[in-house]
């Protein structure tokens, strides 16, 4: 159990915690955007081109050296959010399937986050402030939904989903600390 003065000293981060996943939650729903290199805009495109149920990929980064990767593959429905701010930070989103959701944030200095989604219908939101954090989220069914927020420093999260219908929200708070998760 946390003691009263270190529940009250993490207010802030709960704070920015709830600001994010905010922030990620009203972005989810991407329109207009792609994250190739060409820079033709999906929202130049007629609509008829486009057709029912397009995927969606943006990246933003702010900061030197940071990289992204987003894979979509299969389906139809999906879309993927990356934003990046600091340096060093390495974010990668892969999909196969439909109906798919899937975000990362970084905020800080080589951290990193790799999602893998193999299903249909599946959410995964990865947070992560501070230095050298890891995030690995795999979901390899269908209806899983996932939710890691990591701040601080050299923290370490895996999350294997094989059961459909599962949910994982991770929280952690601090420094150098390990979780794993498999469902």
């Amino acid at each position: 159990m946390l003691e009263p003065t270190l529940l009250f000293a993490s207010r802030p981060v709960r704070h920015r915690l709830t600001l994010c996943v905010s922030a990620l939650l009203v972005a989810a729903p991407l329109t207009g955007y792609s994250a190739s290199a060409d820079l033709t805009g999906l929202a130049e495109l007629p609509p008829a081109e486009l057709g029912a149920g397009t995927t969606q990929a943006r990246s933003v980064q702010e900061g030197a050296t940071n990289t992204s990767r987003i894979s979509q593959q299969q389906g139809t429905g999906s879309s993927a959010l990356i934003y990046q701010r600091g340096t060093r930070n390495v974010a990668e989103i892969s999909q196969t399937g439909s109906n798919n959701q899937a975000a990362a944030s970084q905020y800080g200095t080589g951290n990193q986050v790799d999602i893998t989604q193999a299903g249909n219908n599946d959410m995964a939101i990865a947070i992560q402030a501070g230095t050298g954090n890891l995030a690995d989220i795999q979901q390899l069914t269908n209806n899983a939904s996932s939710l890691v927020g990591q701040f601080g420093n050299w923290n370490q999260v895996q999350v294997q989903q094989t059961t459909p219908g599962s949910s994982a929200p991770v929280l952690q708070f601090g420094d150098h600390r390990k979780l794993t998760v498999i469902r």
